[in-house]
């Protein structure tokens, strides 16, 4: 969501051989080097950069699956990894998720179409700086502002799958990356209404 002049994105494709990879990013001159660096590494047919808002990207890239003639070519619309590596405040950008997959097209996103409770969702790495030197602290620092991001108190350790420091910026900041799937009351919840989704079986 935030790929920079491509770093991961590209360095993704060129280690993993049939790795397909959709990045973005707000600035214009960065996505302009991404490209030229996509060029350089001969991977223009398995990375597609996109010059959006973070937020509006991804929602732009869910909605695609209900696309008849889809920006995104129909092998790259389900994604199984989101990697937010803007440590500012990634985290905060999760408020994107919140009901992202209720209109998802449910032949891409969902292994029985017909059953709601089968929709797969991706793996989430968000990255962020705190100032607990101490992991554990750490990780319920970010336990408690991912479950603030997504308006959903019951985002507990227990929902993390991946937590690791990446680099001490210096001896009072800390950057660590957490990975999670993303809940299904999450991708499913719209804030508009009072009751909680249900799961639904056509």
């Amino acid at each position: 969501m935030f790929c920079g002049i491509g770093p991961l994105a590209v360095k993704s494709a060129v280690k993993r051989q049939g790795l397909k990879v959709v990045c973005n990013d707000l600035n214009p001159e960065g996505i302009k080097y991404c490209r030229e660096n996509i060029k350089l590494n001969k991977v223009g047919k398995r990375v597609l950069p996109y010059n959006m808002d973070a937020r509006e990207f991804v929602k732009f890239h869910v909605a695609q699956s209900n696309a008849k003639e889809p920006e995104i070519p129909k092998d790259f619309l389900k994604f199984d990894h989101c990697y937010m590596n803007l440590p500012v405040d990634a985290v905060e950008f999760l408020d994107a998720f919140i009901g992202l997959f209720r209109d998802a097209n449910p032949e891409v996103w969902y292994k029985d179409p017909s059953d709601s409770a089968t929709l797969m969702l991706p793996l989430i790495h968000v990255y962020g700086f705190t100032f607990e030197k101490e992991k554990e602290a750490a990780l319920k620092y970010f336990v408690e502002r991912i479950g603030k991001a997504m308006n959903y108190p019951q985002f507990t350790e227990k929902d993390v799958v991946s937590f690791h420091n990446i680099r001490d910026v210096s001896s009072t900041s800390h950057m660590y990356s957490t990975t999670f799937r993303l809940p299904w009351v999450v991708a499913m919840r719209d804030d508009n209404q009072e009751s909680s989704p249900q799961i639904i079986k056509k």
